[in-house]
C-alpha cells in the first residue's frame, strides 16, 4: 500500500518546458536535503539510491516530495538493486558493474543523484559520467552562479569532493 501524492513529477514538468525560478529551486533543494538528512540519520542509514526527476513530485502547493523507495538500501551496501544511469553516482555504477574495488554506498551517493537531478532541471541536459557534462557556469541559465556551484559540487565524481552530508549541502543552499 502506498500513499497517493497529488501533483506532477519533475520529469514531466521539465519536459513540458516549464520555467523554474530560483526560489522554487532553492525551496525544493532544501526540502529534499531535509528528507535525505532524515533518511541518512536512521539506524541503519537508508540510501534512497534512485533520486531522479520522475521520483520527485511537485505538489499543487509547490512542495517537493521524494517517492519510490523500492530500491532503497542500507548504508555501506555492497549490492545495488537497480539504478537510473543518468542520475546514478559513480560508486553506484561501479557496484552494479561488479567492480571489485568499488566503494560501498553511503549518503553521498544520494547527494550526487540530487545534484544530477537539479543539473537537469537547471540546464535541460542530463549529465553523463561516461561523456562528461558542460559545467553549469558555461550554459546560459537563469540560475545564480552560487547555486550552480552548489549543484556542481553535489555531483562531483569523487565523493570526497561532494558535500559529505545532506545537512552541509542544506547549509550551503541557505
Amino acid at each position: 500500500v502506498m500513499d497517493y501524492v497529488d501533483g506532477a513529477n519533475l520529469e514531466d514538468l521539465i519536459k513540458s518546458g516549464r520555467y523554474f525560478d530560483e526560489d522554487s529551486i532553492k525551496k525544493w533543494l532544501l526540502q529534499l536535503t531535509d528528507v535525505l538528512s532524515y533518511l541518512h540519520g536512521q539506524d541503519p542509514p537508508v540510501i534512497h539510491s534512485d533520486i531522479k526527476p520522475s521520483n520527485i513530485i511537485i505538489t499543487p502547493v509547490g512542495d517537493a516530495v521524494l517517492i519510490d523507495f523500492n530500491i532503497s538500501v542500507s548504508e555501506n551496501s555492497e549490492k545495488v538493486k537497480g539504478l537510473s544511469l543518468d542520475f546514478a553516482s559513480p560508486e553506484q555504477i561501479a557496484i552494479a558493474q561488479g567492480a571489485n574495488d568499488a566503494e560501498n554506498l553511503d549518503g553521498r551517493s544520494d547527494i550526487y543523484s540530487l545534484g544530477a537531478t537539479f543539473y537537469y532541471l537547471v540546464s535541460g541536459y542530463k549529465a553523463s559520467l561516461f561523456y562528461g557534462h558542460i559545467p553549469l557556469t558555461e550554459i546560459e541559465t537563469d540560475c545564480p552562479e552560487i547555486l550552480c556551484g552548489i549543484i556542481e559540487k553535489a555531483m562531483s565524481t569523487d565523493r570526497e569532493d561532494r558535500y559529505q552530508t545532506a545537512d552541509r549541502m542544506s547549509s550551503a543552499i541557505e
